[in-house]
């Protein structure tokens, strides 16, 4: 752990399950040394993260032919704060970044889609009732 500081992004394992997030700062305890992790979009640090939680540091994200850099820049900075408070913001985060190009015809299939399914479950989709 003590190749790990503060803005890199590891990898750990805890309830079976796999979580990425970044380090926020560190514990000592005796005679060992938590980490405090945190997603960038979530308000909360994680409880600390064991050495034996530990599987190692993201050092890069192979997606099709890109390799993404898991850097700590001043415009990441700002885009974790407003994801963190965006609903909105971080629905059409995740849509620009999807692998599906948007398209207006798209965009438009899709609320006809909610519309009908909204009609048949008996709601009026003007007042939301």
């Amino acid at each position: 752990m003590g190749e790990i500081r503060r803005g890199h992004v590891v990898l750990f394992v805890r309830d079976g399950r796999f979580f990425a997030h970044r380090v926020v700062g560190k514990i000592r305890r005796q005679d060992r040394t938590l980490l405090v992790t945190r997603g960038d979009r979530l308000k909360e640090n994680d409880p600390p993260v064991s050495q034996a939680e530990l599987l190692g540091r993201v050092t890069g994200v192979l997606r099709g032919n890109r390799r993404l850099v898991p850097s700590i820049t001043v415009g990441r900075r700002i885009g974790s704060w407003l994801l963190r408070r965006s609903e909105l913001g971080t629905r059409m985060a995740l849509r620009l970044g999807s692998r599906e190009p948007f398209t207006w015809g798209g965009l438009v299939r899709r609320v006809y889609r909610r519309l009908d399914a909204a009609r048949q479950s008996g709601l009026r989709p003007e007042t939301g009732i």
